[in-house]
């Protein structure tokens, strides 16, 4: 299970902000190249090897880290504390799991490093072409501001996750939250202008 979160939220991030990252490099290639080729076309092709690069740069680092300095389940337990709502004669034990591995903070470094970097460079992009409208990308205004939204909530829940890791229940909620809004928020800012747009 601790391998598990780990591949699948690195991968997943991966894979959606990566499709967008890739469509406003796309538009700003495009709005470039433009400039001295008016015939320039856009082939789709060139959209799934950005993704696939960024994917396979997540699986060097997640296989690394599973050979060489694999996540296990560490087991913390604390004093013992006397029951709330009983009179028995019984003590509790608290305990609280964590995954870890010797070097954490060096592998959560090297991926939060690269993840920052492609969220830097993705906001760039995303406002460099703000303004920019593609007859044959009628959407990079809206996947500009989703790019927004996932930097903002990224740069929220990362560190507020480190901080309250100890609080297990708190810390599941709200990254888990933070996960349900992003998407359900970058849905929103891609999809509602289309099913609009068809309307009309």
């Amino acid at each position: 299970i601790c391998q598990a979160r780990a591949w699948l939220l690195s991968t997943g991030f991966t894979l959606a902000y990566g499709a967008m990252f890739s469509k406003v490099w796309r538009v700003h290639r495009f709005t470039t190249k433009a400039k001295t080729d008016p015939k320039v076309i856009m082939e789709p092709w060139k959209l799934y090897t950005m993704v696939s690069g960024l994917l396979s740069v997540d699986l060097v680092i997640l296989l690394s880290w599973q050979i060489f300095d694999p996540l296990q389940r560490k087991l913390e337990t604390f004093p013992l504390e006397d029951p709330v709502s009983t009179t028995d004669d019984i003590k509790i034990r608290p305990e609280l799991e964590h995954c870890e591995s010797t070097h954490n903070t060096m592998w959560l470094g090297l991926v939060y490093g690269f993840k920052g970097l492609i969220l830097v460079f993705g906001l760039f992009l995303a406002y460099e072409t703000r303004s920019i409208k593609v007859k044959q990308i009628n959407d990079s205004r809206y996947v500009g501001m989703s790019i927004y939204n996932v930097v903002v909530l990224c740069l929220i829940t990362a560190p507020v996750g480190m901080v309250i890791a100890s609080q297990q229940d708190a810390s599941f909620a709200f990254v888990a939250l933070a996960v349900i809004f992003c998407c359900f928020l970058s849905m929103l800012l891609i999809f509602v202008p289309k099913v609009r747009l068809k309307r009309n």
